[in-house]
């Protein structure tokens, strides 16, 4: 404690010496105070410097805030991209899964048609719209089935690498995942007129002439054949609408013989509506108890089973 003591008298005897010199010597005070006055010119700039520095550290420290903003937006983006496509893969599948119906190929047409107009696709449209004509002129309670064309997913997107297109991917997946049969036909000239010949899925084809070569005629005794075969209970309806009743028999009991119960329930509801219409309700009651014993949960049965009793005073 001594030793310290010592020092910080000595030390100020010392400053109190230079300022007590400075104060005797003109030259050492002018020294003195160009020193100090280099001392407070560093002392600014040293400020200064440090004033730059810290500008640019709080820009640096700006520039990073919006870089990580950016890459949290990209990151952002990117996930987005993936849940749509994920999305978008997922409703693909789920609607091949659920594909049904009838899928319209183009028609194979000569060049000599083509020339005129009637390419391949304009025969398959035209078959198209008489078909959806007839199942929206037609009424009924069971369900319509579905017809498209086979370019209905032509979509021109490309994947890369891959040579192939998103519709040929959706149409790869209909047909591997859904249950879509496939119509596709050939159109031709013959020595008397023109002839369509369609086949459904793996089924041997039929063919419809025409000797006047009108192409509006021929698709529609086409379509009207494809209709009896894609929805049978539903052409069953669509002759009866147009007082075909013969013609209407004719196709429910068809449809008797199906492979499938629940055509053959229906075709037995078709039967007892025509009997019901004849007032034949003997006929009816038995029409109904054929088509129970096939599917007895069907709402139509019971439906007639009330008109029958209407028709016979039985309101109860």
């Amino acid at each position: 404690m001594a030793e310290e003591s010592e020092d910080r008298n000595s030390g100020w005897s010392g400053a109190s010496a230079g300022a007590a010199l400075a104060a005797s010597d003109p030259a050492l005070r002018e020294e003195l105070r160009e020193y100090l006055k280099r001392q407070s010119e560093l002392a600014l700039v040293q400020i200064e410097e440090a004033r730059r520095e810290d500008a640019v550290r709080h820009w640096g420290l700006r520039v990073r805030h919006i870089s990580d903003v950016l890459k949290l937006g990209l990151e952002l983006a990117f996930a987005f991209i993936v849940i749509a496509i994920a999305i978008g893969l997922g409703v693909v599948i789920w609607q091949a899964v659920h594909a049904d119906g009838l899928v319209i190929d183009a028609i194979n047409v000569p060049a000599s048609l083509a020339e005129k107009g009637l390419s391949g696709q304009v025969v398959a449209n035209k078959l198209l719209d008489r078909l959806t004509v007839m199942q929206s002129e037609t009424d009924s309670s069971r369900a319509a089935s579905t017809f498209v064309n086979d370019w209905t997913h032509d979509i021109t997107v490309q994947i890369p690498d891959t040579g192939v297109s998103l519709g040929q991917v959706v149409r790869f997946l209909d047909n591997w995942l859904g249950h879509q049969t496939h119509l596709s036909g050939d159109l031709y000239q013959t020595p008397s007129g023109i002839a369509l010949t369609l086949r459904i899925g793996a089924q041997p084809g039929a063919t419809f002439d025409d000797k006047t070569g009108d192409i509006d005629a021929i698709v529609m005794t086409a379509a009207e054949a494809v209709f009896a075969q894609a929805q049978p209970y539903r052409y069953a309806t669509y002759l009866e609408d147009r007082s075909r009743f013969a013609e209407a028999i004719a196709a429910h009991k068809a449809m008797v013989s199906s492979a499938r119960a629940e055509d053959r329930a229906w075709a037995n509801v078709g039967l007892a509506i025509l009997a019901e219409t004849r007032g034949d309700v003997a006929g009816a009651r038995a029409f109904v108890r054929a088509g129970m014993t096939e599917k007895p949960d069907l709402p139509n049965f019971a439906r007639i089973l009330s008109d029958l009793g209407s028709m016979q005073s039985h309101d109860e």
